[in-house]
């Protein structure tokens, strides 16, 4: 009886494929441990310890600046008031809290002449001394050179254009103080209806010389107000 040998299975050997190996997986450290995050908290910290310097300095040096425009306006400002106050000291004097009344002796002598009130001789008397102090006023606050002693020095603009009007303003209206002067100076070597007439219009020329000259003064204390040297009048009573 033949006996079988140990045969080859069927279907072939089988292959065992071994398993994947491990890998290694590092743990990465927490975010606090972490180089590169302590070098980038760094190099912000650093860009806004530069940033906050710079903005220090920058924040400086503008207000150096303003102290220094400041200064400079105030000393203009002076300036200004240095040369346009003892031209009107003796025309009248200023009014709470920021005007002035031009030649009141006039006014007066003006509103006595038109309610029949004033004697020929006392209106002569005053208008021609005022004719001569309105014409020489009008003459020396033109020589002031109000537009050298703000401009050109970086001040707001509306401080300058103040300056030159608060000048030719009342220069303008120094010079219609002055006609209004001659009016009266004539309306005092006439009688009856001519007088009369001139008296009015004089006076009508001194009321439109105020304003004129009201608006110049105006501006003349906003220059100074702007400079912080003005000086209010303090009613008293």
């Amino acid at each position: 009886m033949a006996i079988k040998g140990k045969g080859k299975p069927k279907g072939g050997s089988r292959t065992i494929t071994p398993g994947p190996k491990p890998t290694y997986v590092p743990v990465r450290p927490p975010l606090l441990a972490r180089r590169s995050f302590w070098t980038t908290v760094g190099a912000v910290a650093l860009v806004l310890l530069v940033a906050g310097v710079w903005y220090g300095v920058a924040r400086e040096r503008a207000q150096a600046r303003e102290a220094e425009l400041a200064r400079r306006l105030r000393n203009a400002a002076l300036d200004l008031r240095s040369a346009i106050d003892p031209i009107l000291a003796p025309l009248g004097t200023p009014t709470p809290p920021s005007g002035f009344e031009a030649f009141p002796d006039l006014r007066t002598a003006l509103e006595d002449a038109a309610d029949g009130g004033g004697a020929p001789a006392d209106l002569a008397d005053v208008a021609g001394p005022v004719a001569e102090r309105a014409s020489k006023a009008a003459d020396d606050l033109e020589a002031v050179d109000a537009a050298g002693i703000v401009g050109g020095k970086g001040f707001d603009m509306a401080v300058v254009l103040n300056a030159v009007n608060a000048r030719a303003r009342m220069v303008q209206g120094l010079r219609l103080f002055h006609q209004a002067a001659l009016l009266a100076a004539d309306a005092a070597e006439q009688d009856g209806e001519l007088a009369a007439r001139l008296v009015t219009r004089a006076k009508d020329v001194f009321d439109l010389a105020g304003r004129v000259f009201a608006d110049g003064y105006h501006d003349y204390v906003e220059v100074q107000l702007a400079a912080g040297v003005f000086e209010p009048v303090i009613p008293t009573g």
